[in-house]
């Protein structure tokens, strides 16, 4: 897996990922809810996991996500709004290289 690229999937219920290393599951919120889920947390290292009620589970998530990985490209998306194309679920690493390499693309946002 080239750690260049990691798309975080933002949860706060046991879920299965999709076998693709491109993707990890973060427990977001963690320290909020006190739930103990098979994943890393949003509760280690600078975050705002606690302030769950006030910012979401994405919003606790893209902080750790920001104050902690220092991947070159990183995606944030929730259990239920993966990036997809043409049907195609989820998006793999070689469509998130052409996206943000060879056509530039500097932001991807994405709704369920």
């Amino acid at each position: 897996m080239d750690s260049k690229y990691k798309v975080y999937c933002c949860t706060h219920v046991n879920t299965p990922c999709f076998n693709v290393p491109l993707y990890t599951l973060l427990h977001t919120g963690k320290a909020y809810d006190g739930k103990h889920l098979d994943m890393p947390g949003d509760d280690t290292g600078d975050n705002i996991s606690i302030y769950k009620d006030t910012f979401d589970g994405l919003g606790t998530g893209l902080y750790w996500v920001w104050k902690n990985t220092n991947h070159e490209y990183t995606g944030l998306c929730t259990y239920r709004g993966y990036l997809s194309f043409d049907g195609r679920v989820p998006v793999g690493l070689q469509d998130v290289k052409e996206l943000f390499e060879i056509k530039q693309i500097d932001f991807i946002a994405t709704s369920n």
